[in-house]
């Protein structure tokens, strides 16, 4: 689960932390 899933979170959560 978290192998290569918190990498897509991080990718996905990027776009929102930079908004921010």
């Amino acid at each position: 689960m978290y192998r290569g899933g918190k990498i897509c979170l991080t990718v996905h959560f990027k776009p929102l932390w930079a908004k921010n």
